[in-house]
């Protein structure tokens, strides 16, 4: 297995009358999966707004295993950085994560948002390491087992990928 570290240092500098101070913050998020997934893998993520219910629902999906924690391996992604869970910390996009509603339907306009969050996703790399990459809201039934048996009738996958959408409206 690799660990794989995340580590972000703030320096800042302070001067007054004769005296200079310097601070150095490191935050490191450290996440131990194995570096390599055999065939079929499932990199799992969900992108969630602080002090909402999503919290709660991930973390008893945790508990559970189940949802994006019963992938093979998984990602959470706010606009922040706290711990979900001991040992489960977010991955921070840089976004507000605020949206108008509109269209429609009046659903939340929030391109920018996940444009953000995939932008993060493949800077983080984690992804390349696995088969399938599934975006998963936390208010969603999700059950990895299903859709391993639905994807396992892709036996190979072409060099530019394969894009699966469970809405008809896209």
């Amino acid at each position: 297995t690799s660990k794989t570290t995340t580590s972000k240092t703030t320096t800042s500098k302070t001067t007054t009358s004769n005296t200079t101070s310097k601070t150095t913050t490191t935050t490191s998020t450290t996440t131990l999966f194995p570096d390599h997934f055999k065939f079929g893998s499932l990199y799992c993520f969900a992108l969630i707004r602080p002090g909402t219910y999503e919290l709660g629902l991930l973390q008893m999906q945790h508990k559970r295993r189940t949802s994006i924690f019963g992938c093979d391996e998984y990602a959470v992604y706010t606009n922040s950085v706290f711990e979900i869970v001991p040992g489960v910390f977010t991955g921070v996009v840089d976004h507000n994560l605020t949206c108008d509603k509109g269209g429609e339907f009046g659903t939340a306009l929030n391109l920018a948002i996940f444009e953000s969050v995939w932008d993060k996703v493949v800077s983080d790399g984690r992804f390349r390491l696995h088969t399938w990459t599934i975006k998963v809201d936390p208010d969603c039934v999700f059950i990895p087992n299903r859709i391993r048996h639905v994807l396992g009738a892709y036996k190979k996958i072409p060099e530019k990928g394969i894009y699966l959408n469970n809405c008809k409206f896209g």
